[in-house]
């Protein structure tokens, strides 16, 4: 059985015990990034995490991590942004994934229908790693990954038949986040804990400050 610590004390540590460059701050207005998308607000929205067997491997907490990240900061948008109470446990989606034999293959109408759910933020996990080179001891994190919101029909949550056919998503964008952005941090200067946290609210910043956006 796989030991689970919660990443919240992990970052605690972090946080605590090691030495942190400043995170860089998404600058307000309009995004360099790409488009915004305001169809997030006061919608009931699932956030699913795509991540590769080998990320896990290396990474066991990566799911309980991004998903934690990104909802966080969705609720701490409030209360002007209408994200409160409608983002769903992360941690029930996780639940789901783990007990639901090829999940990966359902639609995203099924997957929402099974939550309820209107919206449906799907992070689709290219590269998660916490050092520029395996086996050497400079750190940097990096989190790259497609990210897509669906949009699921009203008939869709409730009893109307599933459609199979391929959804298509009404916003998307690819995200890719190193931090430090420009440089390695060696062993005495921060430790991976730090780096992790760091990488992490660095892309939840920037995912949702595409939703945020007036």
């Amino acid at each position: 059985m796989r030991l689970r610590v919660p990443f919240l004390g992990i970052a605690a540590v972090a946080l605590g015990g090691c030495f942190l460059f400043p995170g860089p701050k998404i600058a307000a207005g309009p995004s360099p990034y790409g488009s915004p998308y305001s169809g997030l607000k006061d919608k009931r929205t699932a956030i699913v995490i795509y991540v590769p067997r080998s990320t896990i491997d290396e990474y066991p907490m990566a799911r309980e991590e991004i998903s934690t990240f990104v909802a966080n900061k969705m609720r701490a948008s409030m209360p002007s942004s209408g994200f409160a109470s409608s983002v769903i446990d992360p941690a029930m989606v996780i639940e789901w994934q783990d007990s639901t034999f090829n999940w990966r293959n359902l639609p995203e109408t099924e997957i929402g229908r099974h939550f309820n759910a209107e919206r449906l933020l799907c992070i689709n996990v290219l590269e998660y790693s916490t050092r520029k080179v395996i086996g050497h001891g400079e750190m940097q994190g990096r989190l790259r990954a497609q990210c897509r919101v669906f949009e699921i029909p009203a008939s869709a949550a409730a009893t109307a038949p599933v459609q199979y056919a391929p959804a298509t998503a009404a916003w998307q964008s690819l995200i890719d986040i190193h931090w430090p952005p420009t440089q390695t941090l060696a062993p005495t200067q921060t430790n991976e804990g730090a780096v992790r946290y760091r990488t992490l609210d660095t892309f939840s910043e920037r995912l949702v400050g595409y939703f945020t956006q007036s």
